[in-house]
């Protein structure tokens, strides 16, 4: 295999897909990007088995072939090259050599056959809707919060997604809990669905789903479906995967006051400041004051 690829390009793709490799000790090949190329393009391909990741980027092919090779050291190598195109080639041994400029790094790296195989998953019959990044980033960021970190119970260490026809539109609903507060948040976006969606998709899986939409990337909307056990993002030529948390999600409606004749209207950033003051007295385990 020899490429060559433009430094930036090459390090977003490694960027995103390092974020998901796994760090096992027991599967080593985990730890690894899968590097393919072929006409004009090279594929870089990153998995957890719960997570994978996948893009597509421009490059000039000189002889096709795949390799895989440590996500972290690859990614660290290409990040302090100069800013020049990225030379790469790889023998029959799976040796790995990475040029810019005038530095050279040789990695050894794993045969292909290694690599876990990347889920076969038809976008068509996954049930695609179009949402718009930003409005997915800001769904994320407002709701992934109050999803918990105990994994004594599975379901709530997830957040909660659900889709259904309302009208003209589909109407989305994050849901995230830990048992003590809770965020919903709701946004209607253009388009049909035939089939009602309720899944619960794992909070490190909603955290690199932001990544992975929000930067580098230059399309403004995403794909997203849901197919057997797996959540589809594409985006561009780029597809994220995830498996989604078996279980039931807590009927999080009960919590929710129907009748509450209790509001205020603050100004955001003076809430902010006084939140920030008294919390200086809050126990750090516990949050009590």
């Amino acid at each position: 295999m020899k490429f060559t690829v433009n430094k930036i390009v090459f390090s977003h793709g490694l960027q995103k897909a390092q974020g998901i490799a796994g760090s096992s000790s027991t599967l080593p090949i985990l730890g690894c990007v899968l590097l393919e190329a072929a006409d004009g393009k090279i594929r870089i391909s990153g998995t957890s088995l719960d997570m994978s990741i996948r893009g597509l980027f421009d490059a000039t092919v000189e002889e096709t072939g795949a390799v895989a090779v440590n996500a972290k050291k690859l990614y660290e190598i290409v990040r302090e090259l100069p800013e020049d195109p990225v030379r790469v080639e790889s023998n029959e041994e799976n040796r790995v050599k990475i040029a810019g400029g005038k530095a050279v790094f040789r990695l050894s790296g794993l045969d292909k056959a290694e690599f876990p195989t990347f889920p076969e998953i038809d976008p068509a019959k996954a049930g695609m809707v179009n949402f718009e990044v930003a409005a997915l980033v800001d769904m994320i960021k407002k709701v992934v919060f109050a999803a918990s970190d105990n994994d004594s119970r599975a379901a709530l260490t997830g957040m909660l997604v659900t889709m259904g026809q309302n009208g003209a539109g589909i109407k989305t609903r994050l849901v995230a809990t830990d048992g003590h507060r809770l965020a919903m948040l709701d946004r209607v976006i253009s388009g049909k669905r035939e089939d009602g969606v309720g899944v619960i998709v794992p909070k490190k899986a909603m955290n690199e789903l932001r990544k992975f939409i929000e930067s580098g990337l230059t399309q403004t909307e995403v794909a997203i479906g849901f197919t057997g056990n797996q959540m589809i993002v594409k985006k561009g030529d780029a597809l994220f995967l995830s498996k989604m948390i078996d279980g039931s999600f807590p009927n999080y409606l009960n919590v929710i006051p129907a009748r509450n004749n209790k509001e205020a209207i603050v100004s955001r950033e003076s809430f902010l400041g006084a939140l920030r003051r008294v919390s200086i007295l809050t126990n750090s385990q516990t949050k009590q004051m």
